[in-house]
């Protein structure tokens, strides 16, 4: 085959007994193994994959992905696409697009790498268990033994006529949950 610009792979996604399958591993042909003779065919491959398949796994075994499409139809995922390319960006840029039918809404499109999504659901957790710390009793004090030292025990209790938990300089004047979600 000569060279060309790209190459379209929509690999079989059914086993042997019609089962769908949802790893690189388990389609046919298996793409990761053919990864490096189909680039030396086309500077660009596009694969399509089930929409079930481990992005995560996905993206270990294949070592020239540059970017990832999802699309989804009605809010329901139908099309995992990727991008194999010659070189390996430093980021891999995942664009995420959920379209609606006749015009109910408008769609929406939402593009990120992977470092950008870790660093939201770090800060989202934080967020998260910094409300629960300064408004549930139960949680700070079964949380409490994570800023002791391993090897330490420090016992708590509450009393039996306070159902507020003990506040400090820092969350006597808290009002409620403050989401800040902005210096990413």
């Amino acid at each position: 085959m000569s060279p060309v610009d790209c190459i379209f792979l929509d690999p079989a996604r059914r086993n042997e007994h019609g089962g769908k399958t949802v790893s690189i591993a388990d389609c046919e042909p298996n793409v990761a193994e053919l990864e490096d003779l189909l680039l030396s065919k086309a500077s660009r491959i596009m694969i399509k994959l089930s929409p079930m398949l481990d992005l995560s796994l996905a993206l270990k075994e294949l070592k020239h992905t540059q970017e990832v499409h999802i699309l989804s139809v009605n809010n329901e995922c139908k099309e995992l696409l990727i991008l194999l390319g010659q070189t390996s960006p430093a980021e891999i840029t995942i664009h995420c697009v959920n379209l609606f039918t006749k015009g109910t809404q408008e769609e929406q499109h939402f593009v990120f790498t992977r470092e950008q999504e870790q660093r939201i659901v770090q800060q989202v957790t934080e967020t998260l268990v910094n409300a629960l710390q300064k408004s549930c009793s139960a949680f700070i004090n079964a949380s409490a033994s994570e800023k002791q030292p391993q090897g330490t025990t420090q016992e708590h209790s509450v009393s039996e006529s306070s159902t507020e938990p003990d506040t400090d300089s820092s969350t006597a004047d808290y009002s409620g949950i403050d989401w800040d979600f902005a210096g990413g």
